[in-house]
């Protein structure tokens, strides 16, 4: 006798078969969506545009790293300027302006670090030279600074040293000055800092001659703590 009442064997089926059934419905309508967006005209259009804005920005920044590591050369009224590319597909800025220089027999477009650094470095150590032969007191400030520069423009070893060995001249010249001021003072404590001084000076890679200057005004000024009565043998020194 058929009833309207469902049996256990179709409610059980209905209960164990309908999901498996919806997540296979589901993944089949996403297929298909999928599908259509992917034959759907636009949407290729757009991922086009996608890839060339993103192939355009990865050029421009190429270009803006390259750019950075290009110089060029000015030459204009007695003076030679040196300008090194920006962080843009062409932008410069000026780095130099080297007033009496004289630029090379032939200009280039494009420079490179190796070539314009040199070309600092040397101007740099000619204005330090210039500044040691000013008749008078030297300013010592001004030539250490044109030193400084020099050897950060300094592109190989040997630049390193030429400009390192005029600023450890420079400041043995300096401890010397300040050695001979201390002992005139005519003190313990004026002995004892010129001591130091030229301590601090043996220090900085002095020549032989220089070495047996240092040597020479340390004897002295042990002879005058050990007798200060005795002939003023440092002053003699220099």
């Amino acid at each position: 006798m058929e009833t309207g009442c469902p049996t256990k064997a179709s409610t059980r089926n209905k209960f164990t078969r309908s999901p498996a059934g919806n997540v296979a419905s589901t993944a089949t309508e996403l297929n298909t969506f999928v599908s259509a967006k992917k034959k759907d005209p636009f949407i290729k259009v757009l991922i086009i545009i996608a890839a060339c804005l993103i192939f355009l920005m990865g050029l421009v920044v190429y270009t803006s790293v390259r750019n950075t590591k290009n110089y060029y050369l000015r030459s204009s009224a007695g003076a030679v300027e040196i300008w090194q590319g920006t962080f843009s597909p062409a932008g410069k800025k000026r780095l130099i302006i080297m007033a009496g220089a004289r630029p090379p027999k032939i200009l280039k477009a494009v420079y490179s670090r190796e070539e314009v650094y040199p070309l600092i470095f040397s101007y740099y150590i000619d204005k330090a030279d210039a500044l040691i032969h000013v008749p008078g007191m030297p300013d010592f400030v001004g030539i250490k600074t044109y030193l400084n520069q020099a050897m950060a423009h300094a592109s190989s070893q040997t630049e390193r040293k030429k400009a390192q060995a005029r600023i450890n001249l420079l400041d043995r010249k300096i401890l010397f000055y300040k050695a001979d001021v201390a002992a005139s003072r005519g003190d313990v404590d004026g002995w004892q800092a010129a001591m130091v001084y030229l301590d601090q000076a043996a220090q900085l890679d002095p020549d032989e001659i220089e070495a047996e200057l240092i040597r020479k005004k340390k004897r002295a000024i042990l002879e005058l703590a050990a007798d200060p009565k005795t002939d003023d043998s440092y002053s003699r020194q220099n």
